[in-house]
């Protein structure tokens, strides 16, 4: 015998009420759920656990609390959403590795952030994620060492010495195939201009290799750049037969601190720059 159609529409009806109705509890039971255990106060009203943070009912923060204090890696949010940057938290206070990114979400920096400023290494990255800086800072958040910039070609673009945050000793410049643009000396951040030198396309400096003061490649004469184990410019120049002909060396102390240029001119020293 055929259901009536009345009865076959009660019949959906009733199952339907009966799908809506579960999917509320379980929702409802869910975020009861979430409730239980996130965003919480203990007696004493102090955060713990892992909170969530809204502004204008947007997502603007988010990360783990003990004391009301913050631990852990911290997740921050645009307006629209996406990641803006992590930052790891010790104790309350910002100290560990942070990240910061693009608005497409693409990693833009990262590094060892203490307190309110960067220490240690540090990088930066275009939006094709290849290095664009790669720098070094001391315990005061000052850039001191051997600080690269890159083209977006992943070229060197920009390399050399910093202390304290100046420039200091000889810093290059590079054009985006690789050879050399400019070569200038600083001293405590001011250039020297006497001891600005440019340079056509073309002209390549010599190829660091593990840390050693020549290169294998050079013939011992012609235009040529030595570094020392510092990765800091030590003779460049024209040479003949292995000797500086015109062209000038540098001398640091045991920090890697430059103190002296000597200008040579047919093979002789004819000035000295006290820096």
């Amino acid at each position: 015998m055929k259901m009536p159609f009345s009865n076959i529409n009660k019949s959906i009806l009733n199952s339907l009420f009966f799908v809506v109705f579960n999917l509320i509890f379980l929702n409802l039971s869910y975020g009861a759920a979430v409730r239980d255990t996130v965003n919480l106060v203990d007696e004493e009203n102090l955060k713990q656990g892992y909170w969530i943070e809204y502004c204008n009912g947007t997502k603007i923060r988010e990360g783990n609390y003990i004391d009301n204090k913050k631990i852990g890696i911290w997740k921050n949010y645009r307006k629209t959403g996406v990641l803006s940057y992590t930052i790891r938290f010790t104790n309350g206070v910002p100290n560990g590795e942070m990240c910061s990114y693009y608005s497409n979400g693409k990693l833009l920096e990262k590094g060892t952030w203490v307190i309110d400023h960067w220490e240690g290494e540090y990088y930066t990255y275009f939006e094709n994620g290849k290095l664009s800086g790669h720098f070094f800072f001391n315990k005061y958040g000052k850039r001191t060492g051997y600080q690269k910039y890159y083209h977006e070609n992943g070229e060197l673009k920009i390399s050399g010495s910093w202390k304290n945050g100046n420039k200091e000793g000889t810093i290059n410049e590079y054009y985006k195939d690789g050879s050399v643009k400019c070569k200038k000396v600083f001293c405590k951040g001011l250039s020297n201009p006497d001891l600005q030198e440019e340079f056509p396309k073309g002209v390549k400096l010599a190829e660091r290799k593990n840390g050693n003061s020549e290169s294998s490649m050079f013939s011992g004469n012609g235009y040529h750049v030595f570094y020392n184990k510092n990765q800091q410019t030590d003779r460049e120049g024209d040479f003949k037969n292995g000797k500086l002909i015109n062209g000038k060396r540098y001398y640091y102390s045991l920090k890697g601190i430059l103190q002296k240029t000597a200008i040579y001119q047919n093979s002789k020293v004819i000035r000295w720059i006290t820096h």
